[in-house]
């Protein structure tokens, strides 16, 4: 065992039942960190102390140089400075200031316990690197198995305030620290071999031996070499390539010789000039069209397809649907969808394929892209980017489509849609109206291929509309738009309806069984009448199938038009929310283990598109309030957080389409008010303490709105009880021991109301036992 503290004394660690630990003074933090974990590392080497397993125990600022020494063994190429890591199988940490923000606050309390050595200043400039530590170590301790336990001081220190608090005490990894009745110092020193901080080490180093035969395994493995799960293969996901592509010979070369050469890139172009199949088709050409043939590529971890029109660019389902491509939906799947994305991706050699880059503009709760994506990936991964914006990248690391098709491609093109059909004067005047455009061509020439339009009628009235020329980028979508109208004008009722369903769901694919549910009051009736539909809209280009024997649009404009011409019917609304409700539904009572959830992920996708389409507000009873009761509580006592947060966000942009009138309702409000509850309780359940109170106080201002409205409803002043005590909750564990006593007392004075009004009511006896409760831990933990 091992133990580095901050200035530690002589008989700090000296014996814990029979273990004797080498002692290291560490002189300061600041940029002493580096240097210092080096020097600690060199010296356990020439130890030999990577042949056995290793126990850290980190006291105070030492605790910081623990995680550093294991960083630089975790990134050495020297085999016996990275034995140091592989053999690591547990860390106590003691006291130590994970979070470096919260140590300017009590800095007087810092310099009293240690003197002048410590720089809060040092701390301060170096609140990034502790940051990035923290993320480092939570990532890497896990992939590891490094067992992690967290203690910190309940008093302080020469009477100042305590110096680490639960929040700054969060390692990242392992179970919640938990506080003791110690000081800063004395929590160092147990003065029994029967007090918890022994115990917990005693723990660790029994953990430490039963693991020593099957850890130490001669050959070491690559360093970093992260487990794959049995059931989620190795992704090879390549973006939808077009039926035929013509042309564009340049960009295709440039493409696959930057791809080949595993450089990031971007493809940028307006809106229907080829990005994705351009894409797809460089991808086949340097990845094969099979996984096996990864092995041999730049990325033999996997490619994986994301698609930001699809998942509205929203941080959580981006991450979220990243982690799950890549390691399983299983994957820690109790931490934050950031952290779960950036522990599968790391030190993994995989593609990223992100379509509709220019949607992360960080607005409306969008990521930014580089901000809050890119930069954010491990150094091992390579993005190739389709984007709309030449802004996105740099211009040296990008493939641009800044021009339509060269007319002899687009000729051979059209001709190849439209079989040869359309000949002489009325095809060259076609073609010089769509003007080489990829998109144009296609919609335009399975149109006059079926003999739906004539081509004579088609140039008439594309003269007479005046619309602008598709070779404006600026303008091109309003022409686009004009020909997506013309290619629908002549659909029957069942393939309207089917368009419309297609419009309400989520740009992602969906089963046959919804156009299905859509098409109830059809004729034909059933299954026969969706294939029917469907394969109308096939055939005007407007869906594909996709390999998953599922639907989806061709391309994201088709899918905007298709919003915007159907509109929301109500009708077609009301039974798709059935149907999700109950596919849903049995996919849940089916399976415990939630082996189904990618298809049921894909399904909240579409649940989230149909309740924001809800301008009505009708679907509450299929879909909302069995997403915000039934569907949130059986994923979360699934221990799936992350798809419980999908639901519950689901619900939240349904909430925001209220009009001011029908929001400011006592129902409505309380309702609210419990979504925030749950949206607190996963945000808390994932670490997230900071957004867990955001949340806890939107709740709270509605229960305070609804108690002071009507204090005679018992229920709502038991609401504003529940809020009080969980702002408490947040506010303890975040170390505010003053601001949690207010709230739990507010608690208080509500829970004694009620309890004085019904003496005989249990439950409400029962709380004021829990509020009485929860001030005395605060007052005990104050010293009081």
């Amino acid at each position: 065992m091992w133990s580095l503290g901050y200035a530690a004394s002589p008989t700090k660690w000296a014996r814990v039942k029979g273990w004797f630990s080498p002692r290291f003074r560490d002189a300061g933090y600041g940029m002493a960190l580096p240097d210092r974990a080096h020097e600690v590392l060199d010296l356990m080497v020439q130890r030999g102390i990577g042949d056995r397993p290793i126990l850290f125990v980190g006291h105070s600022l030492g605790g910081l140089v623990v995680k550093q020494i294991l960083r630089k063994s975790s990134d050495a190429h020297d085999t016996p400075l990275r034995k140091v890591f592989l053999s690591t199988r547990s860390v106590l940490f003691l006291a130590t200031p994970h979070a470096g923000a919260d140590l300017a606050t009590p800095a007087d309390a810092f310099r009293t316990v240690f003197g002048a050595t410590v720089t809060i200043q040092d701390l301060r400039a170096h609140d990034a690197h502790l940051r990035d530590l923290f993320d480092w170590y939570g990532r890497h301790a896990t992939e590891a198995g490094i067992r992690t336990a967290s203690y910190f001081e309940l008093r302080g220190v020469k009477g100042a305030v305590t110096i680490v608090n639960p929040t700054s005490a969060r390692s990242g990894t392992g179970s919640d620290p938990v506080g003791l009745d110690e000081d800063h110092i004395s929590i160092a020193k147990p003065r029994q071999r029967e007090a918890q901080v022994c115990g917990a080490a005693r723990g660790l180093v029994r953990h430490c031996l039963s693991g020593a035969a099957q850890a130490m395994a001669p050959d070491l493995a690559p360093a970093k070499e992260v487990p794959r799960t049995g059931d989620v293969p190795i992704p090879h996901e390549l973006p939808p390539g077009a039926e035929e592509f013509f042309g564009r010979d340049a960009e295709l070369e440039e493409a696959i010789r930057r791809l080949r050469s595993g450089w990031n890139t971007a493809i940028t172009g307006a809106a229907g000039l080829g990005k994705t199949a351009l894409a797809a088709k460089a991808l086949t050409a340097v990845a094969g069209d099979s996984p096996q043939s990864l092995a041999t590529s730049p990325f033999p971890d996997g490619i994986v397809f994301l698609d930001f029109y699809a998942l509205d660019a929203a941080a959580e389902r981006v991450w979220g649907t990243l982690a799950d491509k890549l390691r399983g939906p299983t994957f820690l799947d109790r931490k934050p969808a950031r952290d779960r994305a950036i522990a599968a991706c790391q030190s993994r050699r995989v593609l990223i394929v992100i379509e509709g880059g220019e949607d992360a503009d960080g607005r409306d709760g969008r990521l930014d892209l580089t901000r809050e994506f890119l930069d954010l990936l491990p150094p091992q991964n390579r993005w190739l980017l389709l984007t709309r914006l030449t802004t996105q990248a740099l211009a040296t690391e990008s493939v641009a489509l800044d021009a339509a098709l060269q007319p002899d491609e687009a000729a051979r093109l059209f001709d190849s849609l439209t079989k040869g059909r359309v000949t002489g004067t009325a095809r060259a005047r076609v073609l010089e109206l769509l003007d080489g455009h990829p998109l144009a061509l296609t919609w335009a020439g399975n149109l006059l291929a079926r003999g739906d339009d004539d081509p004579k009628r088609l140039i008439e009235e594309w003269v007479a509309a005046e619309l602008p020329g598709l070779s404006d980028p600026r303008r091109a979508e309003h022409t686009l738009e004009w020909l997506f109208a013309r290619s629908v004008s002549g659909l029957n009722h069942d393939q309207q309806t089917a368009l419309a369903a297609a419009g309400l769901l989520a740009r992602a694919p969906f089963p046959l069984a919804a156009v299905v549910a859509a098409l109830v009051d059809s004729s034909e009736g059933g299954t026969r009448a969706a294939q029917q539909a469907v394969k109308a809209l096939v055939q005007r280009s407007l869906l594909r199938v996709t390999a998953e024997e599922q639907w989806e649009f061709s391309h994201v404009l088709g899918y905007l038009f298709a919003r915007k011409e159907t509109g929301s019917n109500p009708e077609v609304r009301t039974r798709l929310g059935r149907w999700l409700h109950s596919r849903l539904e049995a996919n849940l009572a089916l399976d415990d283990a939630g082996v189904r959830l990618p298809s049921m992920t894909r399904d909240l996708e579409h649940v989230a598109a149909l309740l924001r389409a809800d301008d009505d507000q009708s679907l509450w009873e299929p879909l909302s309030n069995a997403g915000l009761y039934d569907f949130a509580e059986r994923f979360n006592d699934l221990g799936r957080l992350g798809p419980t947060r999908l639901v519950l966000d689901a619900v939240a942009g349904w909430f925001e389409r209220f009009p001011p009138e029908k929001a400011n309702q006592p129902h409505w409000l309380r309702e609210r008010s419990v979504l925030s509850d749950k949206l607190g309780n996963v945000l808390r359940d994932q670490g997230d303490l900071a957004g867990a109170l955001v949340a806890y106080r939107e709740s709270l201002q509605v229960s305070q709105r609804l108690a002071q409205a009507d204090p005679s409803n018992a229920d709502w002043q038991r609401d504003l009880s529940v809020s009080h005590n969980n702002v408490g909750n947040v506010l303890r564990d975040q170390g505010d021991l003053a601001a949690a006593l207010v709230a739990y007392r507010e608690m208080l004075q509500v829970s004694q109301r009620l309890a004085q009004a019904d003496p005989s009511n249990a439950v409400w006896q029962r709380d004021l036992s829990v509020s009485q409760e929860r001030v005395g831990n605060v007052l005990r933990g104050q010293g009081d």
